[in-house]
Protein backbone atom coordinates (compact mmCIF):
# COMPACT_ATOMS: atom_id res chain seq x y z
CA UNK A 1 0.00 0.00 0.00
CA UNK A 2 1.32 3.47 -0.78
CA UNK A 3 0.26 4.88 2.61
CA UNK A 4 2.46 2.32 4.41
CA UNK A 5 5.52 3.09 2.29
CA UNK A 6 7.28 5.10 5.00
CA UNK A 7 6.27 2.91 7.95
CA UNK A 8 8.77 0.32 9.16
CA UNK A 9 7.83 -3.28 10.02
CA UNK A 10 7.74 -2.70 13.81
CA UNK A 11 5.16 0.06 13.44
CA UNK A 12 3.02 -2.06 11.12
CA UNK A 13 3.24 -5.03 13.56
CA UNK A 14 1.76 -2.96 16.39
CA UNK A 15 -1.25 -2.17 14.22
CA UNK A 16 -0.48 1.25 12.76
CA UNK A 17 -1.42 1.13 9.10
CA UNK A 18 -1.37 4.77 7.93
CA UNK A 19 0.21 8.11 8.72
CA UNK A 20 -2.79 9.46 10.67
CA UNK A 21 -2.59 6.54 13.08
CA UNK A 22 1.18 6.97 13.33
CA UNK A 23 0.87 10.70 14.08
CA UNK A 24 -1.87 10.06 16.67
CA UNK A 25 0.12 7.28 18.32
CA UNK A 26 3.28 9.41 18.33
CA UNK A 27 1.42 12.39 19.81
CA UNK A 28 -0.10 10.28 22.59
CA UNK A 29 3.26 8.63 23.26
CA UNK A 30 5.03 11.99 23.28
CA UNK A 31 2.54 13.66 25.64
CA UNK A 32 2.58 10.65 27.97
CA UNK A 33 6.37 10.62 27.95
CA UNK A 34 6.43 14.35 28.59
CA UNK A 35 4.15 14.07 31.60
CA UNK A 36 6.00 11.08 33.05
CA UNK A 37 9.34 12.74 32.32
CA UNK A 38 8.26 15.94 34.07
CA UNK A 39 7.22 14.05 37.19
CA UNK A 40 10.48 12.09 37.17
CA UNK A 41 12.49 15.29 36.69
CA UNK A 42 10.74 17.08 39.57
CA UNK A 43 11.23 14.05 41.82
CA UNK A 44 14.88 13.79 40.78
CA UNK A 45 15.55 17.49 41.41
CA UNK A 46 13.98 17.35 44.88
CA UNK A 47 15.79 14.14 45.79
CA UNK A 48 19.16 15.26 44.44
CA UNK A 49 18.98 18.68 46.12
CA UNK A 50 18.12 17.02 49.44
CA UNK A 51 20.96 14.52 49.02
CA UNK A 52 23.46 17.23 48.03
CA UNK A 53 22.44 19.37 51.01
CA UNK A 54 22.89 16.39 53.34
CA UNK A 55 26.31 15.59 51.89
CA UNK A 56 27.39 19.24 52.16
CA UNK A 57 26.20 19.42 55.76
CA UNK A 58 27.96 16.19 56.71
CA UNK A 59 31.15 17.22 54.94
CA UNK A 60 31.32 20.66 56.53
CA UNK A 61 30.47 19.24 59.98
CA UNK A 62 33.17 16.60 59.67
CA UNK A 63 35.80 19.13 58.55
CA UNK A 64 34.83 21.54 61.33
CA UNK A 65 34.98 18.73 63.90
CA UNK A 66 38.48 17.81 62.72
CA UNK A 67 39.60 21.44 62.92
CA UNK A 68 38.11 21.95 66.37
CA UNK A 69 39.92 18.88 67.68
CA UNK A 70 43.32 20.24 66.62
CA UNK A 71 45.79 21.31 69.30
CA UNK A 72 45.68 24.84 70.66
CA UNK A 73 49.01 25.77 69.03
CA UNK A 74 47.60 24.90 65.64
CA UNK A 75 44.81 27.46 66.07
CA UNK A 76 47.20 30.13 67.32
CA UNK A 77 49.43 29.72 64.25
CA UNK A 78 46.60 29.71 61.68
CA UNK A 79 43.90 32.19 60.70
CA UNK A 80 40.44 30.86 61.64
CA UNK A 81 38.79 33.05 58.97
CA UNK A 82 40.64 31.01 56.34
CA UNK A 83 39.20 27.81 57.79
CA UNK A 84 35.67 29.12 57.76
CA UNK A 85 36.06 30.46 54.23
CA UNK A 86 37.54 27.19 53.00
CA UNK A 87 34.82 25.10 54.61
CA UNK A 88 32.05 27.26 53.19
CA UNK A 89 33.59 27.64 49.74
CA UNK A 90 34.88 24.13 49.18
CA UNK A 91 31.80 22.32 50.50
CA UNK A 92 29.70 24.59 48.28
CA UNK A 93 31.88 23.67 45.32
CA UNK A 94 31.58 19.99 46.19
CA UNK A 95 27.80 20.32 46.40
CA UNK A 96 27.65 22.04 43.01
CA UNK A 97 29.81 19.30 41.47
CA UNK A 98 27.59 16.56 42.92
CA UNK A 99 24.49 18.34 41.61
CA UNK A 100 26.05 18.73 38.15
CA UNK A 101 27.09 15.07 38.15
CA UNK A 102 23.61 13.86 39.05
CA UNK A 103 22.04 16.18 36.43
CA UNK A 104 24.43 14.80 33.82
CA UNK A 105 23.45 11.27 34.77
CA UNK A 106 19.72 11.97 34.51
CA UNK A 107 20.20 13.82 31.20
CA UNK A 108 22.16 10.85 29.86
CA UNK A 109 19.33 8.49 30.79
CA UNK A 110 16.82 10.81 29.10
CA UNK A 111 19.01 11.04 25.98
CA UNK A 112 19.28 7.26 25.73
CA UNK A 113 15.51 6.96 26.10
CA UNK A 114 14.97 9.41 23.24
CA UNK A 115 17.61 7.62 21.18
CA UNK A 116 15.88 4.29 21.77
CA UNK A 117 12.56 5.77 20.64
CA UNK A 118 14.16 7.18 17.51
CA UNK A 119 15.83 3.85 16.78
CA UNK A 120 12.39 2.22 16.69
CA UNK A 121 11.06 4.69 14.11
CA UNK A 122 14.04 5.29 11.85
CA UNK A 123 17.02 3.12 12.84
CA UNK A 124 19.42 3.91 9.99
CA UNK A 125 18.84 7.67 10.10
CA UNK A 126 19.15 7.67 13.89
CA UNK A 127 22.45 5.78 13.80
CA UNK A 128 23.81 8.11 11.12
CA UNK A 129 22.83 11.27 13.03
CA UNK A 130 24.13 9.85 16.33
CA UNK A 131 27.51 9.03 14.81
CA UNK A 132 27.72 12.45 13.14
CA UNK A 133 26.91 14.25 16.42
CA UNK A 134 29.43 12.14 18.37
CA UNK A 135 32.16 12.88 15.82
CA UNK A 136 31.37 16.62 15.87
CA UNK A 137 31.31 16.65 19.68
CA UNK A 138 34.61 14.75 19.91
CA UNK A 139 36.30 17.09 17.44
CA UNK A 140 35.01 20.13 19.33
CA UNK A 141 36.24 18.70 22.62
CA UNK A 142 39.67 17.93 21.16
CA UNK A 143 40.05 21.35 19.55
CA UNK A 144 39.03 23.29 22.66
CA UNK A 145 40.61 21.10 25.36
CA UNK A 146 43.78 23.18 25.83
CA UNK A 147 41.85 26.46 25.74
CA UNK A 148 39.44 25.19 28.41
CA UNK A 149 42.25 23.93 30.65
CA UNK A 150 44.14 27.24 30.45
CA UNK A 151 40.97 29.22 31.06
CA UNK A 152 40.14 27.06 34.08
CA UNK A 153 43.60 27.56 35.57
CA UNK A 154 43.38 31.33 35.10
CA UNK A 155 39.90 31.48 36.64
CA UNK A 156 41.03 29.47 39.63
CA UNK A 157 44.19 31.51 40.16
CA UNK A 158 42.64 34.95 39.75
CA UNK A 159 39.45 33.99 41.59
CA UNK A 160 41.45 33.04 44.69
CA UNK A 161 43.47 36.26 44.48
CA UNK A 162 40.30 38.37 44.14
CA UNK A 163 38.68 36.67 47.11
CA UNK A 164 41.83 37.12 49.20
CA UNK A 165 41.91 40.84 48.40
CA UNK A 166 38.22 41.20 49.22
CA UNK A 167 38.63 39.39 52.55
CA UNK A 168 41.64 41.52 53.47
CA UNK A 169 39.85 44.71 52.41
CA UNK A 170 36.73 44.03 54.47
CA UNK A 171 38.64 42.54 57.39
CA UNK A 172 37.13 39.08 57.22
Amino acid sequence: KPETLFLNSFIIRIGLENHLQLVSFTLILFVTGLIIGTFIRVFTVITVNKWVADVGKELSTKILRILLNEKYEYHINNNSADFIYTIANDTGTTSRCLRALSNSLSNTVASFSILLGLLIYKPILTIFITVAVLIAYSLGALLTKDIMINSSKKNSKYGRIQLKILRETFGA
